[in-house]
């Protein structure tokens, strides 16, 4: 099952990266964008110091006794990861935003659900077996991040149709 969501993981990054090689040429911000892009970088910036510090001290107050501090890096990753992506789409200054991109957004979204429910399993055996979560567990976090940032994509969408807008078009 690993491996599988493996595989659906590196599918994932390969969408990802056709969506962005077909921007042909259009990748280039605006000044509000531009803005918006150095605000976002700015609160990953500081959520990342934040989560380390936070991972560092839960790794020396409990060792390796609950999470593997690898899990733990792979945590902080995916979550400073879900910060930035979100402050960016919610501002319309991620990649692709000017442009439909429902289809990518709902190909991600399968993708990530679908590695979840392969995944799961097998990680919630492993917890109530008296594991602990390793490294190898990273796709798992992964690929619930995938899902996430799709779902607030998917949300985004929904917000500028309600008002009147075109997918990524302002105004």
């Amino acid at each position: 099952m690993l491996v599988l969501g493996m595989i659906l993981l590196v599918v994932s990054m390969v969408a990802v990266m056709l969506c962005v090689a077909n921007e042909k040429g259009e990748r280039g911000y605006d000044e509000r964008q531009t803005a918006v892009m150095g605000k976002a970088y700015k609160v990953g910036f500081i959520l990342n110091s934040v989560l380390l510090l936070l991972a560092a001290f839960a790794v020396e107050l409990w060792g390796d006794a609950r999470l593997d501090p690898g899990f733990l890096m792979v945590l902080v990753l995916c979550v400073d990861c879900c910060a930035f992506a979100t402050y960016a789409i919610w501002h319309d200054a991620y990649f692709g935003m000017r442009r439909n991109y429902l289809p990518g957004v709902v190909l991600l979204l399968v993708l990530g659900t679908v590695a979840l429910a392969i995944e799961l399993p097998d990680f919630m055996a492993k917890l109530a077996g008296g594991g602990k979560p390793d490294v190898g567990d990273g796709s798992l976090l992964i690929n619930a991040s995938w899902a996430f940032e799709s779902l607030v994509a998917l949300a985004r969408v929904w917000c500028l149709r309600k008002e009147g807008h075109r997918e990524g078009v302002e105004g």
